[in-house]
């Protein structure tokens, strides 16, 4: 056997194991777990699982805590405007005449519709010897009025009743809750005068023989 053949090399050949670049990036995103560490995992999983319930009720009692809390403060923000008087009718200061002639002993009949709760009064009156008559101011007060939304609606009505004979005199529908919400004055001073057909007046929104009485002075009443 020659020299060259008898020799025996020291060097082993390995071979070489090459990796692409997407196996790289798998084995980073999914490491080998250790046995010890899937242990504690499946364990904290278990008490995960356990203490979901739990914590579900926790929510849902801050939830309402919360909502219970705004509520609380709304009302609260809006207790001042829930104590808000509401007007109805405004004050009337009136007077009854016939060709121009104060009318006295007439039954002066008041009425109104208020539209949110259905409610209905109405009271009377009598024309003293110069004619005239008044009303007081009606106000109201309604929490679910003023908590919710809506567009008032109050009808309000005066009949005259004189020697067997009715007269329209004010038909009006107010929508608004003001004082002086009718036509901007308060009391209202209104001229009825038996010999007037019955008939609308645009300008202040109204119907009947009753129209605005410029200076008619107190009532004696």
């Amino acid at each position: 056997m020659s020299a060259g053949a008898g020799r025996i090399s020291n060097s082993v050949t390995v071979p070489r194991i090459i990796y692409t670049q997407g196996e790289c990036e798998h084995a980073q995103q999914n490491p080998r777990i250790p046995r010890q560490l899937q242990g504690r995992l499946k364990k904290s999983a278990r008490i995960s699982r356990m203490t979901k319930p739990a914590l579900s009720a926790a929510f849902r009692l801050s939830v309402a805590r919360w909502l219970l809390t705004a509520l609380g403060l709304l009302i609260q923000g809006h207790a001042v405007a829930f104590t808000k008087t509401l007007y109805l009718f405004s004050e009337v200061e009136g007077i009854v005449l016939r060709d121009g002639e104060p009318v006295v002993g007439a039954l002066v009949e008041q009425e109104y519709h208020w539209h949110w709760g259905n409610q209905r009064r109405s009271s009377t009156a009598v024309t003293d010897r110069n004619g005239r008559f008044h009303f007081p101011t009606i106000t109201g007060s309604s929490f679910t009025a003023q908590l919710f939304p809506h567009e008032p609606v109050i009808t309000q009505y005066l009949r005259i009743m004189f020697e067997s004979h009715s007269y329209e005199g004010w038909f009006h529908s107010k929508h608004n809750y003001e004082e002086k919400g009718e036509f901007g004055e308060s009391p209202l001073r209104l001229q009825c005068d038996l010999k007037d057909e019955p008939g609308p007046h645009p300008e202040i929104g109204s119907f009947g023989i009753c129209v605005p009485w410029t200076s008619p002075g107190r009532s004696s009443q």
